[in-house]
């Protein structure tokens, strides 16, 4: 199973709380993910920095295509 996660480092350090919890529990996530590495999991994940939770979605779709369907 392939999984990539990507954050923008404004949802972080932005004024809204939801997004900054969102990435704070998604943080969370990819260091139980890292830390006990799930047998049969790939995972990658990347943080876009200078973008929004809006402005930052074709830039992290196509990180998303690149990391789980690149052929090579």
């Amino acid at each position: 199973m392939t999984c990539h996660v990507t954050l923008t480092d404004k949802e972080f350090t932005g004024r809204a709380a939801a997004f900054r919890d969102l990435a704070q529990h998604t943080a969370a996530l990819i260091n139980e993910i890292i830390t006990t590495r799930p047998v049969g999991l790939k995972f990658s994940a990347r943080i876009l920095t200078g973008e929004t939770h809006a402005s930052g979605f074709t830039q992290a779709f196509h990180d998303f295509l690149r990391s789980c369907y690149f052929i090579g």
